[in-house]
């Protein structure tokens, strides 16, 4: 989890997972001070479940080190599933 490029791919999968879920950008970025600005969890919406918001949160560190790690991301809540029978008719 040490490498910046891939910690650099989960932070733009959160922001696909953001635009995913809220149906608008993160921010709009136009030089690259705007890359530094913070991101406010407050923005995020009430309907949204809190796995979720855990995984964005997580993947937009700005601090890299911080950010959330290929093999963290498929241990994530959002990502395990649930054993469903499935009924015949």
């Amino acid at each position: 989890c040490a490498l910046p490029i891939s910690q650099s791919d989960l932070y733009s999968f959160g922001c696909i997972m953001y635009e995913m879920l809220y149906g608008k950008t993160l921010r709009n970025i136009h030089t690259m001070n705007d890359f530094n600005l913070p991101i406010y969890l407050n923005t995020f919406s009430q309907d949204i479940p809190q796995e979720y918001i855990h995984l964005i949160s997580t993947c937009l560190q700005q601090d890299f080190s911080n950010r959330l790690c290929s093999s963290g991301l498929m241990k994530h809540d959002v990502f395990q599933t649930t054993q469903v029978k499935v009924l015949r008719y």
